[in-house]
């Protein structure tokens, strides 16, 4: 199962887990939560080169996805990145609520 956390607020996600939909390489959950992450990772970068936010990310891992924007300009911009990303992942969970699951709110963790 893959573990989706979302802070809107803080500008922060966390993906863990494999979906396990099919598998290596078929596993259409996987693929499409792994492009979601690596586009906004994408189109973070961008917009840093641009603003020069702080932000911390981890996708070295396996399985593992971690982004965390520390400082930002212009936060609803960046925000909507997140958002747009949290749609697709919404729309994941709804089609395949077996495979992927979705929590929103304040994280207390470290990243």
């Amino acid at each position: 199962m893959t573990h989706i956390y979302y802070d809107a607020e803080g500008l922060e996600l966390e993906v863990s887990g494999h979906a396990n939909a099919g598998r290596m390489g078929e596993d259409i959950v996987c693929a499409a939560v792994s492009i979601l992450t690596q586009a906004l990772l994408q189109n973070l970068k961008i917009a840093q080169e641009r603003e020069k936010f702080r932000m911390d990310y981890d996708y070295e891992t396996p399985g593992e996805f971690r982004v965390k924007v520390h400082t930002w300009q212009n936060f609803y911009e960046l925000q909507d990145m997140f958002n747009f990303v949290m749609v697709g992942m919404t729309m994941l969970e709804n089609k395949y609520p077996e495979y992927i699951t979705i929590e929103e709110g304040r994280y207390d963790g470290n990243l």
